[in-house]
C-alpha cells in the first residue's frame, strides 16, 4: 500500500530577500523524498526560481504551474 503525502506550501511572499526566498525553497525542496512535492506561493511568477533550480537541482524535479495570477501564482515542484 502506498501513502501518499500532501504536498508542502510555502509561501514567500511573507519571505525577505530573492537569495532568502531561494535557499528556503530549495532547503524545503532537499528535504523532500522521491515523487513529494512542495507548492510554492508568490505574487508573481517565480521565473528566477525555476532558473535557480535548474542551475542547482537539473533534472531533479518537475516544475507545474497549478495557478497563474493575477495576483496570486502557485507552482507545484516534484522531486523526482
Amino acid at each position: 500500500m502506498t501513502t501518499t503525502t500532501a504536498p508542502t506550501t510555502i509561501d514567500i511572499r511573507q519571505l525577505g530577500a530573492c537569495i532568502e526566498r531561494k535557499a528556503h525553497v530549495l532547503a524545503a525542496f532537499d528535504a523532500l523524498g522521491q515523487g513529494e512535492s512542495l507548492i510554492v506561493v508568490n505574487d508573481h511568477l517565480p521565473r528566477g526560481l525555476r532558473v535557480h533550480f535548474d542551475e542547482h537541482r537539473p533534472g531533479l524535479f518537475s516544475w507545474r504551474p497549478i495557478e497563474e495570477g493575477p495576483d496570486t501564482f502557485r507552482v507545484q515542484i516534484e522531486r523526482i
